[in-house]
């Protein structure tokens, strides 16, 4: 079975580092990118970015559109994209033969917690010819 992720969902996040207490951005909110990589670290998609995310505007739902073909573990990572250099908000790991469940259908949506970061990450399952 082959799995596209079609939408990426992010309902919750904290409007400041919460390490150092310190807004993600300093006159404006965070501006909101997701990352995944496959199995073996290589980018498979960035989605685009929503500028000077604030409160109100969540949730809000970033580009899918690529498969996830390699077995294995997945890592996604949401950032603040900066000029210099990109913050990781959160990071969430998942491997998608594992969200099958046996003898049912696939999920279309999987909910992530991490943090102060929830994640709804969409999925189209197709059969392999």
């Amino acid at each position: 079975m082959r799995v596209v992720v079609t939408e990426v969902r992010v309902c919750t996040v904290p409007f400041a580092d919460p390490q150092e207490g310190r807004p993600w951005d300093l006159f404006s909110g965070p501006d909101l990118s997701y990352e995944v990589y496959g199995p073996d670290g290589t980018r498979l998609h960035r989605s685009s970015t929503v500028c000077d995310l604030r409160p109100p505007d969540l949730p809000v739902t970033l580009d899918g559109g690529f498969a996830l073909t390699t077995p294995g573990p997945h890592v996604l990572r949401v950032l603040d994209v900066d000029l210099t250099t990109d913050e990781v908000m959160a990071r969430v790991a998942f491997e998608p033969d594992r969200l099958v469940r046996t003898g049912g259908d696939p999920p279309s949506c999987v909910e992530f917690d991490e943090g102060e970061t929830t994640l709804q990450v969409y999925f189209a399952w197709e059969q392999r010819p």
